[in-house]
């Protein structure tokens, strides 16, 4: 297969898998850059992860800019209905232009990225003139060498700790919304598998010297972990808090074969004013 035919192929796959995540059509998938990979990995007639780095090495970021951001750094409502709206389009519209791959997004206190893998960066000031889709004055566009996809497979494809913070953020942010004080303490409920009782009762210890009670013990149905346990403390909720304790957590028990399953708690509301 020569480089134009694989082009062409990879082009015609990208836009075909963009339009059935649209459609919802690639459930078990991230993004549709996921399931092109997928396709690559397993279909016989591509070339391999390494022919296709070498034909989009360069990483281009679009970055849009959301002035209104909440207290934990969030975008607020409104602008993520608006990126809700307008991506699937905007993503189209610049892959086609770029003739590269869309790899993913990420929002970071209330700036929203989109990522893109070309091979011609000469292309990238034709996506310009498609920035106002989104209503903001402010977005910027960069590009950089990504020869080994770094971006994607140690950023946008999340390590277990990524997602164990990306699962904390989503929590406190659901909490806040709810109306929860999240700097006030209550009982924090932690929940563990292991393998072995000897390793959940090395766990106990180590729980202990953190000041952690034990909620309880019990059999869960995970053949590989069955030996499950709870422990509470009383803790805020706050994202410095519960990257402290969740990682700390996180890391007694994958050095014991453990899992750490997450946090939960009940959410402490604010004591409604009372006229005098």
């Amino acid at each position: 297969m020569n480089c134009r035919t694989l082009l062409l192929c990879l082009l015609a796959c990208s836009f075909f898998l963009c339009a059935q995540a649209q459609k919802g059509g690639y459930p078990e998938y991230e993004t549709y850059f996921d399931a092109l990979i997928a396709r690559v990995r397993y279909n016989p007639e591509l070339e391999d992860l390494a022919g296709l780095k070498a034909q989009f090495p360069y990483l281009v970021t679009v970055t849009i800019f959301f002035d209104e951001i909440d207290q934990f750094g969030n975008m607020v409502p409104e602008s993520r209905a608006l990126i809700e709206e307008k991506e699937p389009r905007f993503v189209l519209d610049v892959a086609d232009r770029l003739k590269g791959i869309y790899s993913g997004s990420f929002e970071y206190l209330g700036d929203y990225n989109l990522y893109f893998y070309v091979g011609d960066t000469s292309l990238v000031r034709s996506i310009a003139p498609l920035l106002p889709v989104f209503g903001m004055d402010l977005s910027e566009i960069t590009v950089r060498s990504d020869k080994g996809w770094s971006n994607y497979f140690n950023f946008l494809a999340p390590t277990a700790t990524d997602k164990l913070r990306m699962d904390n953020t989503e929590q406190i942010y659901t909490l806040a919304g709810a109306g929860d004080q999240v700097y006030t303490p209550r009982e924090v409920i932690h929940k563990m598998h292991f393998a072995h009782d000897l390793s959940r009762t090395i766990f106990i210890k180590e729980a202990q010297k953190l000041d952690f009670e034990i909620l309880n013990l019990y059999e869960s149905e995970d053949r590989q972990h069955p030996a499950g346990i709870r422990i509470v403390r009383f803790d805020p909720v706050d994202p410095e808090r519960v990257e402290e304790t969740t990682m700390r957590l996180y890391s007694i028990c994958v050095s014991l074969k453990g899992e750490y399953l997450g946090w939960d708690t009940e959410p402490v509301l604010k004591e409604p004013e009372t006229g005098q």
